[in-house]
């Protein structure tokens, strides 16, 4: 299963108004960042998502994990997970 689906998009509802537009944003780099990182791609896109996503003073991915309701640690660790998952599709 995605760790993020479309309907995550909705959670920005639950943001007051000035932020839904900025956490659509970060959520979409962020959900760009994690496929890249998955599936693999140019050198230097894999590593600026790298460093979006694993970055500990990254402000914009704390603001992404806070929106969807966990901590930047536990989503670092879900990302993680997600990574060593897709690039191992067996679960072996």
């Amino acid at each position: 299963m995605p760790m993020t689906e479309p309907d995550d998009l909705d959670l920005a509802q639950n943001l007051p108004e000035p932020a839904q537009g900025a956490f659509r944003l970060w959520l979409r780099v962020f959900r760009d960042s994690l496929v890249i990182l998955q599936d693999g791609g140019f050198p230097g896109r894999v590593e600026l998502s790298r460093n979006f996503l694993f970055d500990p003073s990254n402000d914009f991915f704390d603001f992404v994990a806070f929106g969807l309701g966990v901590s930047p640690d536990g989503l670092r660790e879900r990302v993680r997970k997600a990574i060593r998952e897709g690039s191992n599709p067996s679960g072996r």
